[in-house]
């Protein structure tokens, strides 16, 4: 078996198909690896250059972008370091309305803790179960707001 990391471009000609012969190959290399003919190794940086390229470019929606990755996890043959925190991720980014990288952050704060951020920005308030550090403020040891 062959073990390869994915870059974005393979991704982004798998979901958009906008390039035919580079999206055939693209499909032909997932179903290699469905088939346990390759390993694919699939990381965050490359799963937010995905984001933000469907997001600005071909401007997908951000529920699509969420449904198509998390139907890629859900490949056999595509590893993915940290799989439930970027399953989180992923769900955050959908349905939250933050940019994949705050969605990442949060992620890995919640699955693997600790469960606070440091951080000016409000929206990280609003998801349950996490609590926000402001800068300059007085830490608090047990995470509360």
């Amino acid at each position: 078996m062959v073990d390869a990391y994915v870059d974005s471009n393979v991704l982004i000609r798998f979901f958009t198909r906008d390039h035919p012969e580079m999206a055939e190959r693209a499909r032909q290399a997932l179903a290699a690896a469905a088939e346990g003919r390759i390993k694919l190794f699939l990381t965050p940086v490359v799963l937010a250059e995905v984001v933000w390229t469907l997001n600005s470019f071909y401007r997908y929606g951000r529920r699509q972008i969420a449904n198509d990755l998390l139907s890629l996890l859900a490949f056999q043959g595509v590893e993915v370091p940290d799989r439930e925190v970027v399953a989180v991720a992923i769900s955050l980014y959908g349905e939250r309305g933050m940019d994949f990288g705050d969605a990442l952050l949060a992620a890995y704060a919640l699955v693997e803790g600790p469960r606070q951020v440091c951080t000016f920005d409000r929206h990280f308030r609003s998801i349950p179960g996490l609590a926000v550090l402001e800068p300059g403020s007085a830490p608090n040891p047990t995470g509360g707001n």
